[in-house]
């Protein structure tokens, strides 16, 4: 789950960095291009709460034909495999970094994209009881861009055309490993793929091969990034408020104790 990033915050962030090299310089005027020039300007979709089960559209950026670009698609990427027993369909909210190069075949060279966000969610286990956790960057004014894939979806009734996309997780950093601890995961501890700064850039360029990709994909390092138990929003009686500012809020769990 990822939360809320301010369209003015990201603005403000992109500016700054437009100082230091040409590359930011172009994704700042992306960035203009598509909220601040455009008539009318596109929605920039980043709510407080963003479940990828739910498939909300969120502002992603990726670059095509050169030129980078900010436009919003749907959480939750559709993968279709082929077998004896017929055509099976999969809703991929993320994608772990061991198989990207299998099912994502098609897209991984060309079609990989970002995502700005000031944090995000994960839930950790102890005595029966969950607790909400908000992971963002230790330094408070910065901004983690997760890496990603997207792909278009075309509806063979009518035609639209669907942009979709997909979180790259990988294996835990040491705090990661502690938190997401459900005995329920599927694939055990993971996270999604952070980018350092200086690689955002590097991560959109459409000409890198499969050994340059692979680079990419690691932990975050666990020193860059600190984390605070929240509101348990997905319970029956908070739900209704979830997707608010509330959601990221530190909050006291006596019972909890320290768990790094």
């Amino acid at each position: 789950m990822c939360y809320y990033m301010s369209p003015e915050k990201l603005h403000a962030f992109l500016k700054e960095w437009s100082e230091k090299n040409q590359e930011w310089n172009n994704i700042k005027n992306a960035f203009d291009a598509a909220f601040t020039k455009a008539d009318p300007p596109m929605t920039y979709n980043a709510p407080y709460l963003a479940m990828g089960k739910a498939k909300p559209q969120i502002t992603v950026l990726h670059k095509t034909a050169g030129s980078y670009r900010f436009e919003n698609m749907q959480w939750s990427l559709e993968l279709s495999f082929s077998g004896r027993d017929g055509t099976k369909t999969y809703e991929l909210v993320n994608s772990m970094c061991e198989k990207v190069f299998k099912n994502h075949a098609d897209i991984i060279y060309s079609q990989r994209c970002v995502i700005p966000i000031k944090g995000y969610f994960e839930f950790y286990h102890k005595a029966g009881q969950t607790y909400p956790m908000f992971i963002r960057p230790k330094k408070d004014e910065d901004i983690v861009f997760l890496a990603g894939v997207w792909k278009e979806k075309v509806n063979t009734q009518t035609g639209e055309v669907q942009k979709q996309f997909s979180v790259i997780t990988t294996p835990p950093n040491a705090m990661a490993r502690k938190i997401h601890n459900s005995p329920k995961a599927p694939n055990g501890p993971r996270m999604p793929l952070i980018l350092e700064m200086e690689q955002v850039p590097e991560y959109l360029d459409n000409t890198l091969k499969k050994e340059q990709i692979q680079e990419f994909l690691q932990a975050f390092p666990d020193e860059k990034l600190k984390y605070h138990p929240v509101w348990r929003f997905l319970k029956k009686e908070n739900v209704a408020n979830a997707n608010s500012a509330q959601s990221r809020m530190p909050v006291e769990y006596p019972d909890l104790g320290k768990l790094i």
